[in-house]
């Protein structure tokens, strides 16, 4: 929990945070998001890189009909 919680600082490196904790950084995002859905954690994500890129993702222009 500790390591969910270091990662919702301001400036927080998500990636940086794994690394120093010997984990993959997938996996602590994983968890992060994992925390945050489910509500056992509060906060905004305060992240970089492609988890940010997420919610500004386009769906695609074609349609499975």
């Amino acid at each position: 929990m500790a390591l969910i919680e270091e990662t919702l600082k301001p400036g927080a490196n998500v990636s940086a945070i794994a690394r120093q904790a010997g984990i993959a950084p997938a996996q602590l995002f994983g968890w992060r998001r994992k925390a945050m859905r489910t509500g056992v954690v509060q906060g905004e994500p305060r992240s970089s890189g492609s988890d940010s890129l997420k919610s500004r993702r386009h769906p695609p222009r074609w349609s499975r009909s």
